[in-house]
């Protein structure tokens, strides 16, 4: 007992029977060759990660739910940081188009990092990392604010995905039920929880959804890379989790898609947490906090998961042949299911429910991506770049290392399966054009590629270094030491047991590749062409950054810094149409709109009788039907019908209709024409607005 007292176990929600198993293990010394008996293939080798393994983390005390201390020391830095870097920003009051609004970041993030870099290379120590870490969240947010500087605007364009997410937060802070952007009475589809909770801090600061998203952005980047970052040091050591994370800009950089990058950053370690079998004293996780995770990214965003499916599938089987006690790995598995279900079941149940009994008109994979015909199989790792060097040692590596570490049989098999899923969306697309979004499968192959490329050179590394020692300094004809994963060392790479050489290579060369992957991701999210205010020939093109300031507000006027003309966005004039519907209606109406442009629904809590955009509906609203039901009100001319007709569609009333000017005395809604005079005036009030449109309101 007094042994085992002495053994830091790193626990955090107990100890299991499989830890005590584990533990035990650990206590009888290895023997000095690494060649695996027989019966240990089937037992410690696959149900836990190696103790000889160089990304093992080392047993370690956490504090608080789990947190290393370096992990809390980012987590506090990064509260500390942000909202310094966000007052930065507002204090230099500097125009985004500008060269010095597109460079300051850069300048700032240079000077922190060199002097974190100086002191790594004197000391570095695990804290220290966490530090880093902490520092370079607060960069991205940084780098974040000073791009919406001037703006009320989030990232991207309300005419697209980013004015769907608006108009769902809409409705939110009116209901917490799953509901869809648009129509009354349809849940969600797409998972709600990101505009489900900025349309709940909307309603509680009594501020517009819509001028909340560019701040909910900077906290959700920034904050996802420390998210990760602690995840990733429940398995690994504080460098090797500083890197993993560090390098996500490389392949995942889309600002107006936060709600996307923390669920990929997470994903794949919490797949190894909860799937791979391995003793909570070695990283594994409870099945309640793995169940709540798995909830949650059902919640914010389930791809990943139906991406990977098979390949999770194939993981859980192999785990469940070699643990120690099957009975228990099924429970935890069941545990993990029922709770994420429990967890996820307020848009799970609604959704399936309303699909049974509703029916569906799913349409949105229709939507076709150039990158499906430019790449059909993606090879990221046989690119000439950085990104296709990691990847290709990440490709190789889970592949060498499948059978001794803990990481590359989890990973491997994410890729396997997202490679499964995109051959067999590629048949279905042949069949009946339905691509089943795999276009977007290449962005979580490139990011696991990519984290197996690190934990590969972490395990392959020190013997690589000996050898390159070994060949530099041994006599002539010495015969250098064999490299492989039988002499990988045993002691962890925890940042203060690196000393000498070591520890300044591996740090510069962190530093330097986090340093070029962060530039990757600034590219994307400052506004472009970069510097277009003070230079002829800018850099770069159009960006999200750029959408934000190009975007009218709803008088329309535009941004403080709005871009040249040519990169300016068409006014949907709100205001007009808001102030034509509460003359008729009141401030308080909420009606049943069809409107032109889907921005309306952005700005104002009012409901749409359809989608605008026939390939982004949702599937429950049945897009074709409503618009053969619009197509055969337009063909009703006479005014008591039509007032009639409109007011009891298949799929209700319509009490404004808000349309384009035609010719001919038409009023249009995409390629549907209204004769002007089905409108009766008894009926209907009739409004011309700005922007060529006309707001058809229906009488009480």
């Amino acid at each position: 007992m007094t042994q085992a007292r002495q053994q830091p176990t790193g626990d955090v929600q107990g100890t299991s029977p499989d830890d005590h198993e584990a533990e035990q293990q650990a206590r009888t010394p290895e023997p000095q060759a690494r060649t695996p008996q027989p019966e240990a293939r089937t037992t410690e080798r696959e149900a836990q990660p190696s103790s000889a393994s160089a990304a093992d983390a080392p047993p370690r005390r956490r504090t608080w739910a789990g947190f290393t201390v370096d992990g809390a020391a980012a987590l506090v830095t990064w509260l500390v940081a942000t909202p310094l870097a966000v007052l930065l920003a507002w204090w230099a009051d500097l125009d985004p188009f500008t060269v010095a609004g597109v460079v300051m970041p850069v300048g700032v993030g240079a000077l922190a990092g060199g002097i974190l870099l100086a002191v790594a290379l004197r000391r570095c120590t695990d804290v220290l990392m966490g530090i880093a870490m902490g520092v370079y969240a607060a960069w991205i947010a940084l780098t974040m604010a000073t791009t919406l500087h001037g703006t009320p605007y989030g990232y991207g364009m309300l005419a697209g995905d980013a004015g769907r997410f608006v108009a769902q937060a809409n409705k939110y802070m009116y209901t917490s039920a799953s509901a869809d952007s648009f129509v009354k009475g349809l849940p969600s589809e797409y998972p709600p929880l990101y505009p489900w909770i900025v349309g709940h801090v909307a309603r509680l600061v009594d501020k517009p959804a819509w001028q909340l998203f560019g701040e909910m952005q900077i906290v959700v980047m920034s904050l996802a890379v420390v998210l990760a970052y602690v995840f990733w040091r429940r398995l690994v050591a504080a460098p090797v989790a500083f890197a993993l994370v560090g390098l996500a800009p490389l392949v995942f950089r889309e600002p107006s898609k936060d709600y996307e990058f923390v669920a990929l950053l997470v994903y794949a370690p919490w797949v190894i947490m909860t799937f791979a079998g391995l003793p909570r004293r070695r990283g594994g996780l409870h099945w309640l906090p793995a169940g709540i995770i798995g909830g949650l990214l059902v919640l914010t965003y389930q791809a990943w998961l139906m991406f990977s499916a098979l390949g999770l599938l194939a993981l859980i089987v192999l785990t469940l042949r070699v643990v120690p006690s099957k009975g228990r790995y099924l429970l935890h598995l069941v545990g993990v299911a029922v709770t994420a279900f429990v967890v996820s079941s307020w848009y799970v149940i609604p959704l399936v429910s309303t699909m049974v009994t509703g029916g569906q008109n799913r349409l949105s994979d229709f939507w076709m991506s150039g990158s499906i015909v430019d790449r059909p199989v993606v090879f990221p790792f046989l690119q000439p770049t950085v990104v296709g060097l990691i990847t290709l040692v990440g490709l190789l590596g889970m592949v060498w290392y499948r059978r001794t570490t803990f990481w590359a049989q989890p990973l491997l098999l994410i890729v396997a399966g997202c490679y499964a899923y995109r051959v067999l969306f590629l048949l279905r697309t042949a069949y009946d054009n339905h691509t089943g979004y795999l276009q977007y499968t290449e962005t979580l192959i490139g990011m696991v590629l990519l984290t197996a490329g690190v934990l590969t050179t972490v395990e392959a590394g020190p013997g690589l270094w000996r050898r390159l020692r070994a060949t530099t300094t041994a006599p002539a004809g010495a015969a250098a030491p064999p490299v492989g994963p039988s002499v990988a060392p045993a002691g962890p790479w925890s940042a203060g047991r690196v000393r000498g050489p070591e520890r300044a290579v591996l740090v510069t060369a962190v530093a330097a590749l986090v340093a070029y992957a962060g530039m990757q991701g600034w590219v994307d999210w400052v506004p472009g062409p970069r510097g277009i205010r003070d230079s002829v020939k800018a850099a770069g093109g159009v960006t999200r950054g750029t959408d934000a300031h190009a975007e009218p507000l709803p008088d329309g006027s535009y941004p403080r810094f709005a871009p040249p003309a040519q990169y300016l966005h068409g006014w949907m004039p709100v205001e007009p149409i808001e102030k034509a519907v509460e003359k008729r209606l009141g401030r308080d109406a909420r009606p049943v709109v069809l409107s032109y442009d889907q921005r309306l629904f952005a700005f104002l809590p009012w409901y749409g009788y359809t989608a605008t955009d026939r390939v982004s509906a949702n599937s429950l609203l049945r897009w074709d039907d409503r618009y053969a039901e619009l197509q055969k009100l337009s063909r009703v001319t006479d005014p008591a019908q039509f007032a009639k007709a409109s007011q009891a569609t298949a799929f209700g009333p319509i009490d404004v209709f808000v349309l384009k000017r035609a010719s001919g005395n038409r009023y249009r809604w995409k390629d549907v024409f209204f004769p002007a005079k089905a409108f009766d005036p008894a009926v209907f009030d009739v409004q011309r607005v700005p922007s060529n449109a006309v707001v058809v309101v229906r009488r009480p």
